[in-house]
C-alpha cells in the first residue's frame, strides 16, 4: 500500500514536470531576438584609390617577375643540356648543305 502511494507521488510529480517542460519548451519559441547591426563605410579618398591601384599593380607585376625568375631558373638545367646539342646540329646541318652546294657547283662547272 505505501508502495503504491509512493508511486503515485512519483507519477504525479513526473507529470507536473512534464507539464512545466512543455510550457518552458513553447515559451522559448518568443525568446528569440535578431538583431541586424549595420556600419557605416569610411569614404575612401579618390587619391588613396589611385596609389591602392599603383600599388595593387606594382605588387602583381613583382609576383609575375618572381614566376618568371622561377620559370627561368628551372629552364637553365635543360638549356644547358640541350643548347649545345642543337647549336652542333645546327653545325651539322650547314656544313652538310655547303657540301651538297658545292657538289652542285662541281656538276655544273662540269657540264
Amino acid at each position: 500500500m505505501e508502495i503504491e502511494s509512493r508511486i503515485t507521488d512519483v507519477e504525479y510529480e513526473l507529470m507536473k514536470l512534464t507539464q512545466e517542460l512543455n510550457q518552458l519548451d513553447s515559451e522559448i519559441e518568443y525568446s528569440t531576438i535578431t538583431f541586424n547591426i549595420y556600419q557605416n563605410k569610411e569614404k575612401v579618398p579618390f587619391g588613396r584609390k589611385i596609389i591602392g591601384a599603383f600599388l595593387a599593380g606594382l605588387n602583381a607585376f613583382l609576383e609575375f617577375m618572381k614566376i618568371v625568375l622561377i620559370v627561368v631558373a628551372v629552364l637553365i638545367p635543360f638549356s644547358i643540356i640541350f643548347v649545345p646539342i642543337v647549336l652542333v646540329g645546327k653545325n651539322v646541318v650547314k656544313k652538310r648543305k655547303v657540301k651538297k652546294i658545292e657538289e652542285i657547283k662541281k656538276l655544273m662547272d662540269n657540264n
